[in-house]
């Protein structure tokens, strides 16, 4: 005995051994798994009353009694059960988003409390209406020979607090309870106790009484009934408390089992103790007793174990907060972001240091009072309060967003805020919001925007082509001339879409030099020839720089300029000073061979002969032709014509 005790106090001390808070995880997992078990309570109910109503349509007394000599189940209780089951599954958490299978829950509920309330009033006040007759009468009425078959008393108390307890299982009581966990509880204590007794006597059914006992399946499903419904919400009244990480939860979780096994289990010993009689009465009481205080002491010294443990880790816990406190406090004053804590009514909790430079108050100005307090007047205070109320009741705060905000101080700022929700157990959702000054980047952006804008307004009257790459000299952006000269949409032109505009004969040369400046980030010049599409055959010269922005070359941007009429005026020049170079070449030839008479030629006055250089008189005529390369043709002038031939002259004839 002394062992046996041992045992059964070492076996407690394990059960109290362990009392480690659960993560928010396990809670989690825990009420998860009540949601199934309930579930699965409600087709086990369903099941034994189905099972039930076979045995009886089949006569199967396996069905009917479990054992032989045992109390059978009622046929009107099974089909209460059948409704149970089927209340039970349609009011699960899970079907609630069907519209019907909440009337059906309640509907069949009210059933079941109708049976219970028809059955007590037969009880009570000898109505007789004889539900628990309605069907099989004759086998029912067989069974009643024997002084079975009916429902009892307690089984019609049990469907009438059941059936309230799934119609009611979403309503409170004025206490703030749960009216479903509350009526549950009777029928599971009459259930417990109609199992207990046939644990105790399996022939419970013997001796004269006037209502045949709770069948032991009965118990059963009622057992399994209220330990569904109460499951079916687990994160609410008793079962929170018991799926919670609370001190409170983890004893409860050790000592229920413990405070509802070990005196059934005690009651079982007295009974068998006083069948067999293995110890005077005396004796057999000394050993409850005995029994109970070594059982008490093993629960007191677990609790008190485990308590130990739980006060050291929660003395660690607390040692972790106060060092994450003074972490998140140096964060808090030294942060160069602005932070802000508020309610969902706007009311200002908290604020940092530099939130109060952001803004420029104190916080004594700020902490304690609504949020509109930070607004400038003229921008109606108030209507940014109420607009911020209602975006935290309908959780519609962003999460990040941009905005510019005039403040009390006449600040104007733009400013970058992060959102988010600091979930509180014991109490109301807070918002912490995250100032950034971005003002400076806003002006570089609005400075950067009008820069684009004129660039891309001088690229549109550009009367050259204009054209941006990124690093990589893949084409972004393509003015109207650049595309006039390409004959290229501007979706064309983008990417490596231009090179397709490249004359055959210069293509390669082209993607070499532009891929050349592209490694070595240099300046792109060249002058080549575009070919479109319709054949035109265009000559350009493109020049492209570097764009650098915060140090480092982002991309190039670059100038098409169509050379076409200026090659074409080079080539004329080109073949005129070909042909003048060759014309000038005939004129040297020529005044080579030209023969000049040069110095002092004697000549006679008289006959006008000349001499040569040998000393004779030659004819002026025959001299010139001798000493160049002139011709002579003779005539006569009109002065000779007329003194030499007067009579062939005609007197006016020459004028």
């Amino acid at each position: 005995m002394a062992a046996a005790l041992l045992g059964m106090a070492h076996v407690l001390l394990s059960m109290l051994s362990e009392f480690k808070p659960m993560t928010t995880e396990q809670i989690k997992t825990k009420r998860l798994a009540a949601l199934k078990l309930s579930k699965g309570a409600a087709g086990f109910v369903f099941l034994v009353g189905c099972l039930a109503l076979a045995g009886w349509a089949f006569d199967i007394q396996a069905l009917i009694r479990v054992l032989p000599g045992l109390s059978p189940i009622n046929p009107m209780t099974a089909c209460s059960f059948v409704l149970c089951g089927i209340s039970l599954w349609c009011l699960q958490s899970h079907a609630k988003s069907v519209q019907w299978a909440g009337y059906v829950g309640r509907a069949t509920a009210l059933l079941v409390v109708l049976v219970g309330f028809l059955k007590l009033g037969e009880c009570l006040f000898a109505w007789g209406i004889h539900i628990d007759q309605l069907f099989f009468q004759s086998k029912v009425a067989e069974e009643m020979t024997r002084g079975l078959g009916l429902m009892s008393p307690n089984t019609a108390l049990n469907f009438f607090f059941c059936g309230l307890g799934l119609m009611l299982l979403d309503k409170k009581t004025g206490q703030n309870r749960w009216a479903s966990q509350t009526l549950v509880m009777i029928p599971l204590l009459l259930a417990w106790i109609g199992l207990i007794g046939y644990l105790y006597n399996p022939k419970i059914i013997s001796g004269p009484r006037v209502y045949p006992p709770m069948a032991l399946h009965t118990a059963l499903a009622f057992i399994g009934l209220t330990f569904g419904i109460l499951l079916a919400r687990p994160e609410r009244g008793v079962v929170a408390i018991l799926t919670g990480d609370g001190a409170g939860g983890i004893i409860a979780r050790r000592l229920l089992p413990i405070a509802v096994l070990v005196p059934s289990l005690l009651g079982g010993f007295r009974i068998m103790n006083q069948r067999v009689s293995l110890f005077g009465s005396d004796l057999g009481v000394s050993l409850m007793v005995m029994i109970c205080i070594v059982i008490s002491t093993g629960i007191i010294y677990g609790v008190a174990a485990s308590l130990n443990r739980t006060g050291s880790e929660h003395k660690r816990m607390e040692t972790g907060l106060r060092d994450s406190e003074k972490r998140f406090r140096s964060i808090w004053q030294n942060s160069g972001d602005g932070m802000r804590l508020t309610d969902g009514e706007g009311i200002i909790i908290e604020v940092n240091p530099a939130f109060c430079r952001l803004v420029g108050m104190s916080s004594e100005d700020l902490v304690g009072r609504p949020m509109s307090v930070l607004y400038y007047q003229g921008d109606n205070p108030e209507q940014h309060l109420q607009k911020y109320r209602d975006r935290f009741k309908n959780g519609q705060i962003e999460a990040t967003l941009e905005q510019r905000i005039r403040f009390r101080s006449g600040k104007l700022l733009d400013l970058a805020c992060t959102n988010s929700f600091i979930e509180l157990e014991e109490g109301k959702p807070l918002l912490l919001v995250v100032f950034r000054d971005i003002s400076e980047r806003k002006r570089a952006e609005t400075a950067s925007r009008e820069s684009e804008e004129r660039f891309r307004a001088l690229s549109a009257s550009s009367p050259m082509g204009v054209y941006q790459t990124d690093i990589q000299g893949r084409c972004l952006y393509t003015n109207a001339q650049w595309l006039r000269i390409t004959d290229q949409s501007f979706e064309e032109s983008l990417g490596d879409g231009w090179m397709q505009a490249l004359h055959p004969e210069d293509h390669e040369k082209v993607v070499s030099e532009w891929n050349d400046c592209i490694q070595q980030k240099r300046q792109f010049i060249s002058e080549f020839r575009l070919q479109t599409s319709k054949g035109v055959v265009r000559w350009v010269r493109s020049r492209a720089a570097t764009i650098i922005a915060h140090g480092e070359i982002v991309g190039y941007v670059g100038t098409t300029e169509d050379i076409t009429e200026r090659k074409q005026a080079e080539e004329q020049m080109k073949r005129f000073a070909a042909d003048l170079e060759k014309g000038n070449g005939e004129l040297k030839e020529a005044l080579a061979n030209v023969r000049t008479l040069r110095g002092l030629l004697p000549i006679c006055s008289g006959c006008k002969k000349i001499r040569d250089d040998t000393g004779y008189w030659n004819q002026i005529e025959f001299f010139i032709r001798d000493h160049s390369d002139a011709k002579f043709s003779h005539g006569m002038c009109p002065e000779c014509s007329r003194q030499y031939f007067p009579d062939f002259v005609k007197e006016g004839e020459f004028g």
